[in-house]
């Protein structure tokens, strides 16, 4: 065989990522009209930008786009209370997560996070050829006083999600302070925040107003989740300007297309969506997880729009019977948690359905 282009060796360690099946996917492979997709915990209302505003968005997609951001920053700047250079967008805060990477990590350095949490800390590890230490959940929660000890000079950067993806855990604003008290000015630490728009508890820190106390803080969120807009990548981080500054070295201009930066601005000002996406997913997380609860299964308690639910060695099997039937959930053995499955929040007709369809498979004993 003819010698080859060698990769970095540091890509041998990294596994791509593999996304739930798409809706498209599940009917054409087995023959299904109707699919429910309650697996990638995106908004089961769809996006809130009407046809008309679409097409008014795609009237400048022969022009590169703003370079700056300018109008969505300065909307997320106004409503986060922060300037606009401690903000920074990006497509999705997936690469946001890989710009940091970019920024901060050398070979050698390391990484510190959860073990089974969001896949992207690791990949965004390996990619700089850093090392990562995933310390276990405690209750399926980060265990931030464990992960304090596991400091050390080398640890350069500190992913935590909150709430946590994939069980739906929170830590606490008192666990966070202790933590970042204890966490060297030289370690940066970035909180996820994802889902940070569906918790309603008072228990949940705001670390976007601590960033004049801890210059080290990220803090990452998305469009993907309660604004609808996974389709489009958009993401958006805060920090201090001069880590802000940072990152802007790294990014690849003209990283986000203009139609997702006008969607997201369009989306800021769509709060009756938001509101309803957010009354929907509390009161049919209660009714799904009461319901689970009567079948037998135990739920770990979700500040998200998904619940993780344990099923036991009939998880896999769980899964492959209600795709059967039409209905797309995830299992967690990527995730390193093979006896659950992880359930989007859908509408109350989707809902509905999935009651019934896990209701007929308990009465059936197929799971």
């Amino acid at each position: 065989m003819s010698p080859r282009p060698k990769p970095r060796d540091t890509l041998a360690r990294i596994v791509p990522y593999t996304p739930g099946r798409s809706i498209a996917d599940v009917k054409a492979a087995l023959g299904l009209e109707a699919v429910i997709k309650l697996a990638s915990n995106e908004n089961p209302f769809g996006s809130p930008i009407s046809h008309d505003e679409l097409i008014e968005c795609l009237e400048s997609i022969a022009l590169y786009p703003d370079l700056s951001g300018a109008p969505l920053i300065g909307a997320l700047a106004a409503e986060l209370s922060v300037a606009p250079h401690q903000i920074i967008v990006g497509n999705g805060s997936d690469e946001i997560l890989t710009m940091i990477g970019l920024a901060y990590l050398n070979p050698g350095d390391r990484v510190l996070t959860a073990s089974g949490t969001f896949s992207e800390y690791g990949f965004v590890a390996n990619l700089m050829d850093a090392s990562v230490d995933a310390i276990p959940y405690s209750d399926f929660t980060f265990d931030l006083g464990r992960m304090a000890e596991q400091i050390t000079e080398t640890t350069k950067l500190i992913f935590i999600a909150n709430p946590n993806n994939p069980t739906g855990t929170i830590v606490s604003t008192r666990s966070l302070t202790e933590f970042m008290q204890r966490v060297p000015a030289t370690t940066l630490v970035v909180i996820d925040e994802a889902y940070a728009e569906f918790v309603d508890s008072p228990h949940y820190p705001r670390p976007i107003t601590w960033l004049s106390d801890y210059p080290n803080l990220i803090v990452t969120r998305t469009f993907s989740k309660v604004y609808g807009l996974a389709g489009f990548r958009i993401g958006y981080a805060v920090s201090t300007a001069e880590v802000i500054a940072t990152l802007y070295k790294v990014r690849q201009p003209f990283n986000v297309n203009s139609v997702a930066l006008a969607a997201a601005s369009l989306a800021l000002t769509k709060p009756e969506f938001i509101h309803h996406t957010i009354q929907n997913n509390q009161t049919q997380k209660t009714r799904l997880t009461d319901a689970i609860t009567e079948m037998g299964f135990s739920v770990i308690p979700s500040h998200a729009n998904f619940i993780c639910v344990h099923i036991g060695v009939h998880a896999k099997q769980c899964v492959d019977e209600l795709m059967a039937r039409g209905i797309i959930i995830r299992h967690l053995a990527s995730f390193g948690m093979p006896e659950h499955v992880r359930i989007t929040i859908g509408t109350p007709d989707q809902i509905t359905t999935l009651i019934t369809a896990l209701t007929l498979l308990v009465e059936g004993k197929l799971i």
